[in-house]
């Protein structure tokens, strides 16, 4: 009984990104609505919402990770909605830190974002 009320209260978590003002203020978040089954879908729901945020007179979208590599309409919502950038935190694994430009882009996530700017 007790595993089942810790799922339950598991599932209650979001996955957010927060926009933050230069004054420290919260100006809204973005949650992550396409939640990866699996590790993730054991943690996290979805809020089904999607907002433009405007910073200095610079509209912009936010896609969440897995949601920008694997989705496309996250990155399209806000390109239609005027979205001069769409920015997509994300936790890719480990690296060297050593990026090169000559190597840039032969990872999957990184052709994805590749692909995302390309197609909007």
């Amino acid at each position: 009984m007790l595993k089942i009320a810790l799922a339950s209260l598991l599932h209650q978590f979001h996955n957010r990104a927060y926009v933050i003002s230069d004054e420290g203020a919260v100006l809204g978040y973005q949650t992550k609505n396409h939640i990866p089954p699996g590790g993730e879908s054991d943690q996290y729901i979805p809020d089904g919402t999607r907002s433009i945020f405007h910073v200095k007179g610079i509209p912009f979208g936010i896609s969440i990770c897995h949601e920008g590599w694997r989705y496309p309409e996250t990155v399209r919502w806000a390109a239609v909605r005027g979205a001069k950038i769409v920015f997509q935190p994300q936790w890719t694994g480990k690296h060297n830190g050593q990026v090169k430009l000559e190597n840039w882009g032969t990872l999957f996530f990184e052709k994805a974002m590749v692909c995302r700017a390309g197609e909007n």
